[in-house]
C-alpha cells in the first residue's frame, strides 16, 4: 500500500494508475483519504444483488416470467387486486 498526495497523484496519474493494478494507492487531500484499486465484479457488487440477477437471467431463459400486458395497470395486469 502506498500513501501520496492529491498534488502527486494529478501530476502520475498514469503512474498510479498503474501500480493500483497490484497494490491499492491512498491518496490524501485534506483531512480526507481516497483510495484507488481496480474495481472486479467480486468486490464492487453486493454478492446477494449478483446472486439475484443471476436468478433472474435464468428464470427469463427458461420462460418463467410473467409478462405485463398493461403498465398502466400494473397489478391488475399481474393479475394482483
Amino acid at each position: 500500500m502506498l500513501v501520496i498526495s492529491s498534488r502527486e497523484f494529478r501530476s502520475n496519474q498514469k503512474k498510479y494508475f498503474d501500480l493500483a493494478r497490484n497494490s491499492q494507492i491512498l491518496v490524501k487531500r485534506g483531512n480526507d483519504t481516497f483510495v484507488i484499486s481496480v474495481a472486479n465484479p467480486q468486490t464492487l457488487y453486493r454478492p446477494e444483488i449478483v446472486r439475484r440477477v443471476h436468478e433472474s437471467l435464468e428464470n427469463l431463459e427458461k420462460g418463467n416470467v410473467q409478462v405485463i400486458k398493461d403498465v398502466h395497470n400494473l397489478w391488475s395486469s399481474l393479475g394482483i387486486e
